[in-house]
């Protein structure tokens, strides 16, 4: 929990909310990619004709996504 407060924006009780939403192991998530992924805050890259588009997501635990 410590790690977690130390991050600009995550106070005491984000914290435990992240815990609580994702479990204390986070082991079950292999990197952060996954993990952002899991919450809803990495953003979908679709590609058509060789160009990229950045586009928002709509998916993720709406909890988390809230509070980070």
């Amino acid at each position: 929990m410590k790690l977690l407060k130390s991050i600009p924006g995550i106070s005491e009780i984000s914290a435990l909310i992240i815990i609580a939403e994702s479990g204390a192991e986070m082991k079950a998530f292999e990197n952060s990619g996954k993990f952002t992924g899991w919450i809803g805050l990495r953003p979908r890259n679709d590609e058509s004709a060789g160009k990229l588009k950045s586009t928002a997501t709509t998916k993720g635990n709406k909890y988390l996504r809230t509070i980070v």
